[in-house]
């Protein structure tokens, strides 16, 4: 949307156009520090979009020592405090891009336990004011990683709960000025306190 002009431009995968956007199915968008604009599609990967040309590039990260890396379905692009950018996709993990050294990391969480399967299927990224990463996933809650040490902790909801899995699928995150963390599951919304180490549940009213 042009404000200026108050008008629409419409950007879709045209096949015989190799600098046209690689799937027109877009699920999450960031700007970096240069005004470029990177576009998460549904099964196509990273798009990176330079408005001064006008056109798109796909965004092909190495694969470093995990071949079977897929980065294809993406659900969250998000550009932090320091300009890194993070992406999280479905079944591949998070991948990190420093646009300063042109550098890439791959990070995949280890699994919760023998059972599950959603660990890696990301849905929602944020990097709070401690430089603590909070991932979203699909089916396992919430993982946060601190960077420095490396240490993974999880939040999540287990049985005997009924409402275990609706809130287990974790699709936004945001942090208030006051350093709690918002969550916006399929089951609701919920507070993580710092203070006191906990969640509230919000419930939605019967409209």
């Amino acid at each position: 949307w042009n404000r200026e002009k108050d008008s629409w431009k419409i950007y879709s995968h045209d096949p015989r156009n190799q600098q046209s956007i690689s799937e027109s199915s877009v699920r999450s968008l960031a700007e970096d520090a240069e005004g470029r604009l990177w576009v998460g599609t549904s099964s196509q990967g990273v798009n990176i979009f330079d408005s001064r040309t006008d056109s798109f590039t796909r965004f092909n990260p190495p694969k470093d020592n995990n071949s079977n890396a897929r980065y294809e379905g993406v659900s969250s692009v998000y550009r932090d405090r320091s300009g890194l950018i993070w992406v999280g996709f479905d079944g591949a993990g998070l991948l990190k891009f420093n646009p300063h050294r042109r550098k890439f990391q791959h990070i995949l969480l280890p699994l919760a336990s023998a059972k599950t399967t959603g660990d890696n299927f990301l849905k929602s990224i944020i990097v709070d004011h401690l430089g603590i990463i909070w991932l979203g996933t699909y089916d396992q809650g919430i993982a946060t990683l601190d960077r420095r040490t490396g240490v993974v902790r999880r939040f999540a909801h287990r049985p005997p709960q009924t409402t275990s899995y609706p809130r287990n699928s974790v699709f936004a995150l945001l942090e208030d000025r006051d350093g709690g963390i918002w969550t916006g599951t399929s089951g609701g919304l919920e507070r993580y306190d710092r203070s006191t180490d906990s969640f509230r549940y919000y419930e939605m009213p019967n409209v």
